[in-house]
């Protein structure tokens, strides 16, 4: 079974609730995604990538993410 986490960040950093949720994941399954979705966030997706529960870090980068609201991630097709 894979599981995709959706990130919540502040831009600088994964907040905690990701980190927990991306453990919980890890004892379902070694195949863990990550996606983070927003607006110049690039420093989130390096620091994610030294996660090692993590198999993948995929993001979508736009200005229109800038407030990751649920409506512009789904409408980009990011999830």
């Amino acid at each position: 079974m894979r599981v995709l986490v959706i990130a919540e960040h502040d831009n600088a950093a994964l907040k905690p609730s990701t980190l927990n949720t991306i453990s919980a994941a890890k004892k379902l399954t070694d195949d863990v995604d990550l996606i983070i979705c927003g607006f110049e966030c690039d420093n989130v997706a390096t620091d994610a990538a030294g996660i090692d529960a993590l198999k993948n870090v995929h993001i979508c980068n736009s200005e229109h993410l800038k407030y990751q609201l649920s409506e512009d991630v789904y409408s980009n097709r990011c999830i």
